[in-house]
């Protein structure tokens, strides 16, 4: 089971950064795609609880760590990052 929960959890994180990475290829405007994170953020938050509940603990683990990486890119944000948010939204 815990191989398969761990491919689970990423195909989660990978499905949400995905949709997020086509928003940005469309050139949706930076405020439709800080919404398009929040909501994003929120759906993993859901599917995280919903694991819990049912006593399986690796999604969600597996769900933070990516999350962890998304925050620590955004520490040292790339210079396409830093030309379309300012620095207060990529500091949130």
């Amino acid at each position: 089971k815990f191989p398969f929960q761990i491919h689970c959890g990423w195909i989660w994180a990978a499905s949400v950064v995905n949709f997020n990475v086509v928003l940005v290829a469309a050139d949706v405007d930076p405020s439709g795609q800080i919404i398009s994170a929040w909501i994003s953020l929120v759906f993993l938050v859901l599917v995280s609880m919903y694991y819990l509940y049912r006593n399986i603990y690796v999604v969600p683990l597996v769900l933070v760590w990516a999350t962890y990486a998304v925050n620590a890119e955004l520490k040292a944000p790339q210079d396409s990052i830093t030309n379309t948010f300012d620095a207060k939204t990529v500091e949130m």
